[in-house]
């Protein structure tokens, strides 16, 4: 009986007890509390009470949440806010002077150090930033505008930064952005500012290598003694193109000056170039362009290059004699071209090629060297041509 009483006094006190010292519920984790946080814990935990405090507009935790973030827990070797976000925020909150001093302080080195931060967790932050800065954008313009404190380049510069965030961002607004950017830049050239307008304001690409093709006409003229024998009556011309924007191109050309005899004179295997006949001088060349550009559609290029010219009659009867003579024909000149059609917008966007098309004038000297046996034909042809061309290339950006 004794036994007995022993047993159920053990399953009473001590079993219990047994029990309780395997209790599942004691292999839960206890809450990290924040003294014990890691850091990105504690900028994840700041970011909410942030976006909390933003949605229920309390400005002054707002602000000083904001400031806890970006000199309490960011240092070297984590990111407590982006970029973008610390400038919406500044947006939000009139703290101009903060966006214009990152801006001024910005160099390769703090951006290659932010590169190499750990950055915060995924949240809706940015979000909640933007769309408030939408919802507010006038507000904040007129708070820019009316600011005592600041100069009409730092106003400038405040609302352009501030447009890029609140226009709706397409292929075509893109365009608005870069008009802005460049009224800035030619209004405050050498700016504190000008270096962060052309990397992270302006967005325009141009054309970089292509290849084109040219067709035009126009009127000659024939000096020296080859216009004692040849009345110029005016040029066609042909061309292929490769080359890159902005510097050079070269062409392979074929130009044709036609002509009226004016006198008889033999030509090549017996044949007689007649009185009042038609004649033409087709030149193959080669040409080197040296592009200077004035602005976004106006090019100057000057060029040089070299030729090879066959004079031939049109109207002759003997069809079976090759009556052709040829001469050597450096080829030089100028052109001026206007681009009038820029390429779309979504086709250098999507697919990184886009066309051209420009008019151009073009004046071309082309001195004749027929040789001994027909130097009465020496002389020279001076062109006036109108152009139109056509180009395919990729795209670069212009900074």
């Amino acid at each position: 009986m004794r036994y007995v009483f022993i047993f159920l006094f053990a399953c009473i006190f001590i079993i219990p007890k047994g029990i309780a010292q395997v209790d599942t519920l004691k292999l839960i984790p206890e809450p990290i509390s924040d003294d014990k946080a890691t850091f990105s814990e504690q900028i994840a935990k700041a970011r909410y009470r942030l976006i909390d405090y933003l949605i229920s507009n309390d400005t002054t935790k707002s602000i000083g949440t904001f400031h806890y973030l970006i000199q309490g827990l960011e240092n070297e070797h984590y990111l407590a806010l982006g970029w973008h976000e610390k400038f919406l925020f500044s947006f939000l909150m009139d703290q101009y002077r903060y966006i214009l001093s990152e801006v001024y302080n910005l160099n390769e080195a703090t951006i290659e150090a932010m590169k190499n931060k750990i950055w915060p967790r995924e949240d809706q932050l940015f979000e909640v930033l933007y769309k408030k800065v939408i919802k507010n954008s006038q507000l904040i313009t007129a708070h820019i505008e009316n600011h005592p404190q600041l100069t009409a380049e730092e106003k400038q510069f405040l609302k352009l930064v501030l447009h890029t965030y609140t226009i709706e961002r397409t292929p075509e607004s893109n365009e608005t952005i870069n008009k802005e950017a460049d009224a800035f830049l030619k209004e405050y050239p050498n700016s504190a500012y000008e270096g962060y307008v052309r990397n992270y304001i302006r967005h325009r690409y141009v054309m970089d290598k292509y290849i084109g093709f040219v067709m035009g006409g126009g009127v000659s003229a024939f000096t020296g003694k080859i216009n004692n024998y040849l009345g110029a009556k005016g040029n066609i011309l042909l061309e292929m193109s490769y080359g890159k924007t902005r510097s050079y191109h070269f062409t392979f050309s074929v130009l044709g000056n036609f002509a009226k005899v004016k006198q008889r004179f033999a030509g090549n295997d017996g044949y007689v170039f007649q009185t009042d006949s038609s004649a033409h001088i087709t030149t193959y060349g080669l040409a080197f362009f040296y592009d200077r550009w004035y602005s976004q559609r106006f090019v100057f290029s000057p060029f040089i290059g070299i030729g090879w010219s066959d004079l031939a009659s049109i109207t002759h009867a003997a069809k079976s004699k090759d009556e052709s003579i040829s001469a050597t024909t450096p080829w030089m000149g100028f052109e001026c071209a206007w681009n009038f059609r820029k390429p779309n917008a979504r086709d250098i966007y999507t697919l990184g090629l886009g066309a051209n098309m420009a008019l151009a004038v073009r004046y071309s000297f082309l001195p004749y060297l027929f040789g001994k046996n027909y130097n009465f034909l020496n002389g020279a042809s001076h062109t006036l041509t109108l152009c139109m061309i056509m180009q395919l290339g990729t795209f670069t950006r212009d900074y």
